[in-house]
């Protein structure tokens, strides 16, 4: 793979001239890695992509029946096959994901200027057993957390998910069960929906003032389209993404400056605390 060419993990050459290999094998999130290739996509993409007036429409209603006036954070679960061999790590525990999805929920809550009614939560994933654990530990640990602050339904209205194409089938690797990909699985809808799936949730990831995610194309698509989010991200793939969450939440460490970092200051300080799911 060209050491020029847009990757979304470790990789191929590197642009830099160190060894991507290395970079896998460290397990640890290469700031400077990660910003070229998104500040290199984010180009091309503003020069030559427009969106269908179709696409643009939905998604934009989306964004105003469900995150207009609140802050929002937006999550990305990569599931079903999902391998480390491939380059993007194993599959995340939907736990570890609850962990900062508590936090945030915790600092809206507890925020003068926001409150957990104008607090939300967006989940995008091709995993329904994935999503079904994350809303199984949520409800399990919101619906009695959250009522003293006048939400008795916490989850299902502030965790917002999309009806999207994902496949009924498991397959069998090395001894192993695991749901299929959708994308893989010619017997569930069509081609263009699945593609219009991914998409738009790749534009409404985008449109969130935070991000947490692990590697995957969909989600550093998220990056693509909107470069402010660096800033304002954790990369839950490697064991330093603790570090990250600081960094996210004390507005330094990072890629200051480029992109809108108007979201970089914000206070989310419980993530300083986070110990590992």
């Amino acid at each position: 793979i060209s050491r020029d060419a847009i990757k979304a993990y470790y990789y191929g050459h590197s642009f830099d001239g160190k060894s991507n290999k290395e970079r896998f094998k460290s397990n640890c999130y290469d700031d400077a890695f990660y910003y070229h290739h998104r500040s290199l996509a984010h180009k091309v993409l503003d020069k030559y992509l427009r969106l269908q007036p179709q696409i643009f429409n939905e998604t934009q209603y989306f964004v105003r029946e469900n995150f207009a006036g609140k802050a929002v954070l937006g999550v990305h679960m990569r599931g079903t096959d999902k391998i480390a061999s491939a380059g993007g790590g194993m599959v995340i525990p939907a736990a570890q994901y609850a962990v900062y999805i508590q936090e945030f929920l915790k600092w809206a809550a507890e925020s003068p200027d926001i409150g957990i009614t104008n607090a939300a939560v967006f989940v995008a994933t091709e995993s329904q057993s994935l999503l079904d654990e994350l809303m199984a530990t949520l409800n399990e640990q919101l619906e009695k957390k959250y009522e003293a602050f006048g939400e008795t339904k916490a989850t299902s209205s502030i965790i917002i998910t999309r009806e999207v194409l994902r496949s009924p089938k498991y397959f069998t690797r090395r001894g192993q069960q695991l749901e299929q990909n959708i994308f893989l699985d010619s017997s569930t809808g069509r081609g263009y929906q699945k593609g219009k799936d991914v998409l738009i949730d790749a534009l409404l990831l985008s449109q969130c003032h935070f991000l947490i995610h692990g590697a995957s194309s969909v989600s550093e698509a998220a990056f693509w389209f909107n470069l402010a989010l660096h800033n304002r991200s954790v990369h839950l793939q490697y064991e330093d993404h603790e570090d990250m969450a600081h960094q996210t939440a004390r507005g330094n460490g990072r890629n200051q400056g480029k992109g809108d970092s108007s979201f970089s200051s914000h206070p989310w300080s419980r993530l300083t605390s986070l110990h590992q799911a």
